[in-house]
C-alpha cells in the first residue's frame, strides 16, 4: 500500500447515498481540525488496521472499482483533487488539476466541484 493519511471517524456511507449527504460528512470532518496526521512505527501493521476500519478485508477490495478524490483544506480554501485508479491497484493524482471552493460557499456550489472532481477521475 502507498502512504496514506486517513483519520478517523471513518464514515461508511451506502451505495445510495447522495451527494448532498457526501458533502455534509465532509464539511463536519473538515471542521474537525484537531486531526493529527499518523506516524506509526509499523507502517504495514497501520495499513491493515486502516482497512479493517473502513470496513474491508483486503487492499484490493479497495480499489476495485473505486474513484478517489482527495480533499485538502488550507486556510479557507478546499481543493477537491481528482485521482487515476491505477491497474496494479493504487491512486495517482492526475497532474496538479484541482477544483477549489471557499468553505464558506453554499452547499450547492460545494457538491457541484466535488461532482465536477469525482467525473474527473479516471
Amino acid at each position: 500500500m502507498g502512504a496514506r493519511i486517513a483519520s478517523e471517524p471513518f464514515i461508511w456511507l451506502d451505495n445510495t447515498a447522495n451527494s448532498d449527504e457526501l458533502v455534509g460528512h465532509i464539511l463536519s470532518a473538515l471542521r474537525d481540525e484537531k486531526k493529527v496526521s499518523p506516524n506509526p512505527a509499523n507502517w504495514s501493521d497501520h495499513a491493515k488496521e486502516y482497512l479493517r476500519k473502513i470496513g474491508l478485508n483486503k487492499e484490493k477490495e479497495l480499489y476495485d472499482g473505486s474513484k478517489y478524490v482527495q480533499i485538502v483544506k488550507q486556510g479557507k480554501i478546499i481543493s477537491f483533487c481528482p485521482t487515476i485508479n491505477l491497474p496494479k491497484g493504487g491512486f495517482t493524482n492526475i497532474s496538479p488539476q484541482k477544483i477549489a471552493v471557499a468553505e464558506d460557499d453554499d452547499v450547492i456550489k460545494i457538491k457541484l466541484a466535488l461532482e465536477d472532481a469525482f467525473n474527473l477521475c479516471e
